[in-house]
């Protein structure tokens, strides 16, 4: 059997860990980004060259971090107050390019389908994506 267990951290360890899942996040972005569907289906054993200035001149594009980004802005404003239609609105008025599930959930709000449906497979043909 399973003890409930207690765990107590304080906000300077949590921000810590919070950069630090960003930091794992971003350099995984940029180390995958040369590689992204050119070994499908096989185990890649090269190197990555990754050009030393990519955090710079690459990363603000990045498409699995700027979706994220936009979502921690409205966690930074409304914090546990955000609800669906907060999160939904960045879908519908940003600019920024999405891709399969996202661009579908975006274009799906646009036409009024519910943000808490509008990435459900009966709505969104790209719902098994890598994003939620």
């Amino acid at each position: 059997m399973s003890e409930n267990k207690h765990y107590e951290v304080t906000l300077d360890k949590l921000q810590d860990k919070v950069l630090g899942g960003w930091c794992g996040k971003a350099y995984g972005c940029m180390m995958g980004e040369p590689m992204e569907f050119k070994a499908q289906g096989e185990i890649y054993e090269g190197s990555l060259d990754i050009d030393p200035k990519a955090p710079t001149t690459w990363l603000h594009n990045e498409d699995d971090m700027y979706v994220n980004m936009a979502l921690l802005e409205i966690m930074r404003d409304k914090g546990l107050n955000a609800g669906l239609e907060d999160y939904a609105k960045v879908f519908r008025e940003s600019e920024f390019m999405l891709w399969h599930a996202n661009g579908q959930a975006r274009q799906n709000i646009k036409a009024g389908i519910p943000p808490g449906l509008s990435g459900h497979p009966f709505y969104n043909p790209h719902a098994d994506d890598i994003d939620f």
